[in-house]
Formats: structure tokens, C-alpha cells, sequence
């Protein structure tokens, strides 16, 4: 071989030796990421071995539940609690009573909760998404279910049953849970004439059965998807107006319908057990629920917002105004005159982490009149006209079936299946 061939096929063998160290490294890369990365082996290895745990775990438990019958056939809790003590060897510190019969227990670094019927379930904590099946979420000592898919609020404020759990949809919707554990009724002082329609027979029997209901957050807003309209109840949207009662109600039964849980427009009896709660928690009186202006928006009220907004003069929109700073609406006495805010745009409407219950935009209710005459009810006032006369426990008195106003919206509500 002569000078020149040798250099020649040296260079090549400091090629190849380059090409095979970057080719190794690029399959150790591979390997590394096959071993440990988020689909990895070890990983998938570990996430196996974490769920054999949970299963033996379940395991364990729903032998010692099997026990747990009495004579007469029937799940005992007491005697249920004496075998965890006794046969798994767990400490009263690890078994919890829930206000609804339920207990939840911690083994094995999990938590699970059992009803009052011996079911086991997994419980979810704050940030965590129910995956599987509708989720069971522990607040102190309270329980509310989480529908399949939704997560619980992780925010400061938002993930205690007693202040106003909040979970969130997929799209970025939120609602707020409503426990109920006592019969649904109208607000005091409410007329015989207000009915609901047979069909709320249904959704009444899930929510004593669940112990509750969702409901939206924010009035309802509508987005356009592939040229298709979906409901949202998100904030710094404007609320979707000008629609008929049975176009809300279509919207609102389309938003989510599975095997898990069910969207509606809400009926009046969920409006008004979410005004019992607030007066029963102190967080309105009586007096509140027909004077609002203290925390709704009206013509009447003064308060901070953020975000765009819709000026109206003598009923008519003027301008719509785009605004990325504090604003201030200041109290009037002109019905008609106001201004109509995007949804939760201001903290003075907040009540149980719930925006604009009381005034901004009117909503249609499922409730209406006993003879079915112009049998279309809205609720809670809306931003042109007095809260001290059309507060949160407002109903207007009845419209036709195709009648819509730029003042009037809807909120969607949800029941667990």
C-alpha cells in the first residue's frame, strides 16, 4: 500500500470509528429513554408494582368488609371497624368518619374510602384527576364525588367542601359542588305556582343518591369548535345571550353526556337549594336574597372589575370597550344605564366560589309556571335594572317560548349517574 492509500484508509477507519461511537450513543440514548423515560420499562415496572400494591390492598380490605355482616345479612360499619383494628392491625388515628356513614381509612400509604353500603373506593386529593370511574374526594370530614375526567382545584381556597369545591372539565370549565343532605325546596316564601317539569324526578333521585350536584362556576359562554357551538362555563368570557330558554337547554344537555355524569340547564330547585346553603353557611341572610346589590351587578352597585366590558345607556348597548386594567363601576339610579361584564371578572360577585349568581345576566331556569301559560322563568336580575328590587332569588314573571333578550343567559348544572 502506498503513502496516499494509507492516509486514504486511515481516514476512513476514523470516520467509521466516529459514525460507531455516535451510532452507540444515539442506542444508549434510545435505551436510557426506553428504560426510564415516562413509558419506560422501569417506569412502567414501577407503576405496576405501585398498582399490585393498591390492588392487594383492596384486597385485604374488601375481605375484612365480606366480614362485616350481621345476622341479619347486613353491612355493619361498627363491626367493620373492629376488623380493621383487630385483623389489619390500623389505629382509630387511621379511620375516619364521614358525615354521610362513610369512613375513610389509610393503609399501605393509599386511602380508601367505604360507604355506608361496604363499597370500596379510591379517593383523590387536590390536583389529581379522576381516570377511571367517578372519584371520591375528602374534605375534613365530608365527601363529594368527582365525575370521570374532571380534576380537583389545586388553588389556595378551592379544594374545601365547606368553602366551595371547584373541579375542572378538560376544556377548562369549572363548576362548583352543592351538597345536599337534606330534601330539596324552594326559597322561602316561593309561590305554588313555580313547578318543575317531570323530568327533574330523574336528576332529584341521583342527587340524594350522590349526596349533590355540580354547578357552572360562571354563566354559560359558548365557543365555536370546527364550526360547531360549545358551552363553557369559563372565566373572562362573555356570557352566551339572546337565546331562547329551550336553545339553553339543548346547549346545556349537549355539553356532557356519558355513563358517568350528565349536564342540564338548572332547574329551580338546584337554584334554590344553592341559595338555602349560602343562608344556612351564613354567607347571605334573608334580606340578601332580595336586596343584591351588595354582591351582584346592578345599577345600583359599586365595584372593581377587570377585563372588556359592554356600556348600555336608556337600554341600548353604546360601546363595548376593551380594558386589560382595573376598572370601577360606580352605583346609579337609571334603570337601564350599566355596564355588562365578562364572566368572573370581579371577586365582589363571588359567593361560595360561584361568579354572578346575582345580576350581570338573567338565566333561564328549568322551572315554570303550574298552567304552563308563557311558562318560561328566568333568575337574578341582570345588570340594567335594581338590585334592590330583582336580587338573586328573583323570577321574572313568565315569557313565551321563543322569546330571548340580550340581558338574559343560563348556567349549566351537573348530576353524577
Amino acid at each position: 500500500m502506498d503513502k496516499n492509500n494509507f492516509k486514504q484508509a486511515k481516514g476512513i477507519t476514523l470516520i467509521s470509528l466516529v459514525i460507531t461511537i455516535l451510532v452507540l450513543l444515539i442506542l444508549a440514548g434510545v435505551s436510557i429513554i426506553m428504560l426510564t423515560g415516562d413509558n419506560g420499562i422501569i417506569t412502567n415496572v414501577g407503576k405496576a408494582k405501585e398498582q399490585t400494591t393498591i390492588e392487594g390492598t383492596k384486597e385485604k380490605v374488601k375481605m375484612e368488609v365480606m366480614g362485616s355482616f350481621d345476622q341479619l345479612g347486613k353491612f355493619n360499619m361498627k363491626i367493620l371497624k373492629e376488623n380493621l383494628i383487630n385483623n389489619l392491625n390500623l389505629s382509630n388515628e387511621k379511620i375516619l368518619d364521614i358525615e354521610d356513614g362513610s369512613i375513610k381509612i389509610s393503609i399501605d400509604n393509599i386511602e380508601l374510602i367505604i360507604d355506608k353500603n361496604g363499597e370500596i373506593l379510591e379517593s383523590i386529593k387536590p390536583g389529581e384527576v379522576a381516570t377511571e370511574t367517578n372519584a371520591v374526594y375528602i374534605s375534613k370530614n365530608k365527601k363529594a364525588i368527582i365525575p370521570k375526567g374532571f380534576k380537583v382545584s389545586a388553588k389556595e381556597g378551592e379544594y374545601n367542601i365547606d368553602n366551595g369545591l371547584v373541579i375542572i372539565g378538560d376544556d377548562g370549565s369549572e363548576f362548583v359542588w352543592i351538597p345536599v343532605n337534606e330534601k330539596l325546596e324552594k326559597i322561602e316564601g316561593t309561590k305554588d305556582e313555580y313547578v318543575e317539569p317531570e323530568s327533574f324526578r330523574k336528576i332529584e333521585n341521583q342527587i340524594y343518591k350522590y349526596g349533590g350536584f355540580y354547578v357552572g362556576r360562571y354563566e354559560a359562554s359558548v365557543i365555536n369548535q370546527n364550526d360547531i357551538e360549545h358551552v363553557v362555563t369559563q372565566k373572562g368570557k362573555w356570557p352566551k345571550v339572546s337565546i331562547t330558554k329551550s336553545e339553553a337547554k339543548k346547549l346545556s344537555n349537549e355539553y356532557i353526556s356519558n355513563q358517568y355524569v350528565q349536564s342540564n340547564l338548572i332547574y329551580g330547585l338546584e337554584w334554590d337549594r344553592i341559595l338555602n346553603l349560602l343562608v344556612k353557611q351564613g354567607i347571605l341572610n334573608n334580606d340578601d336574597l332580595t336586596n343584591s346589590m351588595k354582591f351582584g351587578n346592578f345599577i345600583n352597585s359599586t365595584f372593581q372589575f377587570f377585563g372588556n366590558y359592554k356600556v348600555y345607556e336608556n337600554w341600548n348597548m353604546i360601546e363595548e370597550k376593551e380594558s386589560n386594567t382595573k376598572n370601577e363601576k360606580l352605583a346609579s339610579n337609571i334603570e337601564g344605564n350599566g355596564y355588562l361584564i365578562q364572566t368572573g371578572q370581579t371577586e365582589y360577585s363571588k359567593l361560595y366560589n360561584i361568579y354572578d349568581l346575582a345580576g350581570n345576566v338573567g338565566e333561564w331556569t328549568m322551572e315554570g309556571f303550574r298552567n304552563g301559560i308563557n311558562s318560561n322563568i328566568y333568575r337574578g336580575g341582570y345588570c340594567l335594572v335594581n338590585g334592590n328590587n330583582e336580587g338573586i332569588k328573583y323570577r321574572n314573571q313568565g315569557v313565551k317560548d321563543n322569546w330571548k333578550n340580550e340581558m338574559i343567559g343560563f348556567r349549566i348544572c351537573l348530576y353524577l349517574k
